[in-house]
């Protein structure tokens, strides 16, 4: 699935959607081609990539299943305001 443009520009929102894979945050991926393919997992929500929608999470699940990741949990976090 293909991230919409158009979500990036709305207006803030209070909900958003992070990876744990394990005890661990999702926070991207590294490394170029044809070299291997890294995958950056954190310690702590702060450095956690954040996704807009949980479309766009779920698509990161499978990408991090493909990679060696199964299992990946799609958490939404919420501001209380």
């Amino acid at each position: 699935m293909s991230f919409d443009r158009n979500q990036a520009r709305m207006p803030a929102k209070t909900n958003a959607w992070g990876l744990k894979v394990g005890d661990q945050w999702f926070a991207g991926f590294g490394g170029r081609p044809p070299g291997p393919y890294i995958v950056k997992l954190r310690m702590t929500l702060a450095e956690a990539l954040l996704c807009v929608s949980p479309e766009r999470a779920a698509d990161y699940v499978e990408r991090l299943a493909k990679r060696g990741y199964p299992g990946a949990q799609i958490v939404r976090i919420e501001v209380a305001a």
